[in-house]
């Protein structure tokens, strides 16, 4: 084991690992919040009481859900124009790049666009 030299006394206990090192797949950058978010996240953490949430797995379940909403509705949004184009006769607009980077992995996992 490592001997580590604190002020002249000598420990055996090994040096702890960076955080990028312990935790590779969390550890990718800083995220600051703000007083209401954190105080939001705070209570998330209340209500999830069970699953035992620290504050970074809390912030990282919550930016996945809101994450995958807003991929939802940009891709309904865009479904719904599309849709509302197509039955006044009007040529569709472009699509945003987000949608097209979901109409790719749809394509290459062959899934059906839409229902």
């Amino acid at each position: 084991m490592d001997e580590v030299a604190t002020n002249g006394s000598k420990t055996t206990e090994p040096k702890r690992l960076p955080a990028h090192k312990c935790q590779p797949d969390q550890y990718y950058s800083h995220v600051w919040l703000d007083k209401e978010i954190y105080t939001q996240v705070i209570a998330f953490i209340g209500w999830e009481k069970e699953k035992k949430s620290n504050i970074k797995a809390a912030v990282s379940i919550l930016l996945r859900m809101e994450l995958k909403k807003y991929a939802i509705d940009q891709v309904a949004t865009v479904a719904g124009v599309e849709d509302l184009a197509q039955l006044e006769g009007r040529e569709v607009p472009p699509l945003v790049d987000l949608v097209k980077v979901i109409n790719k992995d749809v394509r290459n996992r062959r899934l059906p666009l839409r229902p």
